[in-house]
């Protein structure tokens, strides 16, 4: 079961320290936002996962998604983050974003764990499951919406 993530991390691995190209070409905004809308279309293939569905087709294609959002989300957020700051603030700067990151991620699980609650003595469901995939979607879809109108207005 655990090695079914091993796609996600090998194209982190690959992409991450190739990141800064692209990041030259594209500037961390536009890079944010790319991973972003891989977040987002990952998000919403999760939504096709049902108890019977195989891994090749229907989860592979979500974690290769992942695998892609992730270098170029963090990447762009980062430059974007300290781009601009005085070299003595760019500790400072980095520990701000990475604590929003932490906050972020804290207040998505509180809110995601909130939506697929099952009543007590109910069993989980599918439905559950979808139910907080949509709002993980949902926020991600603002997020790339947010992301590229601060991009649009930089250009």
């Amino acid at each position: 079961m655990a090695l079914g993530f091993l796609p996600c991390g090998v194209l982190i691995a690959v992409i991450a320290p190739r990141a800064g190209v692209l990041l030259g070409k594209v500037g961390a905004r536009w890079m944010m936002f790319l991973g972003f809308v891989a977040y987002t279309a990952a998000y919403l293939l999760f939504l096709r996962i049902d108890v019977d569905s195989a891994y090749a087709p229907v989860i592979l294609p979500t974690l290769l998604l992942i695998g892609v959002a992730f270098p170029l989300s963090f990447t762009g957020a980062n430059v974007a983050a300290t781009s601009g700051v005085a070299p003595e603030e760019q500790g400072l700067a980095a520990g701000v974003l990475q604590t929003g990151y932490q906050i972020g991620a804290a207040l998505v699980l509180a809110v995601v764990t909130a939506t697929m609650a099952v009543p007590e003595g109910e069993q989980p469901t599918l439905t559950a499951y979808h139910q907080g995939m949509w709002v993980i979607a949902g926020l991600s879809v603002v997020t790339t919406l947010v992301v590229a109108l601060r991009s649009r207005a930089d250009t």
